[in-house]
């Protein structure tokens, strides 16, 4: 899964301090959702456009989930909506609460309205 911060490189110099506690998320969120088997693939803080590049090709490379389940955590959510099925295990066990099981087809869904 892929694991990053997002600021934006031209307020460092307005905002003293911001940067270093923007750098630091990312390692708090990975503790959070560290479990065997999964495996976080750190991007580090991405501040400009060349970082942001550079990043999608990183997730490309590694074959990453964009952590969708780290956003709901560092938010305070109680429950996780997706049908995917690497996120709705690691959500699980992340303590979020998944109330959808599998995706249905558009058919099957017409087939019960």
């Amino acid at each position: 899964m892929g694991l990053f911060g997002i600021g934006l490189e031209a307020s460092w110099p307005k905002l003293e301090g911001l940067k270093p506690r923007l750098e630091g998320y990312p390692s708090q969120v990975a503790d959070k959702i560290a479990h065997p088997g999964v495996e976080i693939c750190d991007l580090g803080l991405i501040d400009s456009p060349e970082k942001a590049l550079e990043a999608s090709h990183a997730m490309r490379r590694a074959d990453v989930d964009t952590l969708h389940v780290a956003c709901a955590l560092v938010l305070g959510a109680s429950q996780f909506l997706t049908f995917d099925a690497k996120q709705r295990l690691v959500a699980r066990e992340s303590g979020l609460e998944v109330p959808v099981e599998k995706a249905t087809s558009c058919q099957e869904s017409a087939k019960h309205s």
